[in-house]
């Protein structure tokens, strides 16, 4: 999906941008990083995710099988908010 990828790279800074699922994925190469396949996935069931900021966690509900490598996130200009 390198045009994708190209897409976000020509956007970044000139609006907000938010990824979820295959969005988030675009977004981690769009900056620079790696994605991965999940061993098991995340699967519907209740999945909780931390505010790094506040320290609130919030249930969720998900379905995807891959993720973004934060340690190949190594972009100045990316901010990592939310973590499972």
């Amino acid at each position: 999906m390198d045009y994708a990828h190209q897409t976000v790279r020509e956007l970044i800074g000139q609006v907000p941008i938010f990824g979820i699922c295959l969005g988030l994925e675009i977004l981690g190469f769009s900056f620079g990083g790696r994605c991965f396949k999940l061993k098991f996935g995340h699967r519907g069931a209740n999945q909780p995710v931390k505010d790094l900021a506040t320290g609130k966690v919030a249930i969720t509900a998900q379905n995807h099988g891959f993720a973004v490598d934060v340690e190949s996130m190594h972009n100045p200009d990316v901010e990592i908010t939310q973590s499972i």
